[in-house]
């Protein structure tokens, strides 16, 4: 039997010796039982791709500035006081993770883990296009800043 836990039953560097091991391994990880473990890995990868998300928000709204469509961001980030940002998101984040993890062995639970996972995980692709972009667009900057200035933020001290 292979278990999750360092006590009792197979490790789990053993249970992956050979394809069988393998494979009766990712059975047993997509079990019932074992959703409160899956949710558990999937959380870390929300947290940490929201820590990402806060890292690329606060690195261009400091330095070239954003074009910003959440209202509530772009209202705390236009006081350009970065703990703002970082108070809503981190306490956004907190906020769902303590709700994801409370319902953690439920399948609304894992389902809405797995929502947040792969809207992260989008919103990680767009900031990596964000970033490749950045690089064509520079020498136009202040020209998109005028242009969206409705929606363009910067948190640059006065």
């Amino acid at each position: 039997m292979y278990t999750l836990s360092a006590t009792g039953g197979t490790s789990l560097g053993s249970a992956l010796h050979g394809p069988h091991g393998l494979i009766a391994f990712l059975r047993r990880m997509t079990t019932e039982r074992a959703r409160a473990f899956r949710v558990m890995l999937l959380l870390a990868a929300v947290v940490a791709m929201s820590i990402g998300d806060l890292i690329m928000t606060l690195t261009y709204a400091t330095t070239t500035g954003m074009v910003e469509l959440n209202p509530v961001a772009r209202m705390l980030m236009q006081t350009h006081n970065p703990i703002y940002i970082i108070m809503y998101k981190g306490g956004s984040v907190l906020l769902a993770a303590v709700i994801l993890f409370k319902a953690r062995t439920t399948r609304v639970g894992e389902l809405g883990t797995w929502l947040a996972v792969f809207g992260l995980l989008w919103l990680t692709i767009r900031w990596t296009q964000y970033s490749e972009a950045m690089e064509f667009i520079s020498g136009h900057m202040h020209q998109l800043a005028n242009i969206e200035q409705g929606n363009w933020v910067e948190m640059r001290p006065d």
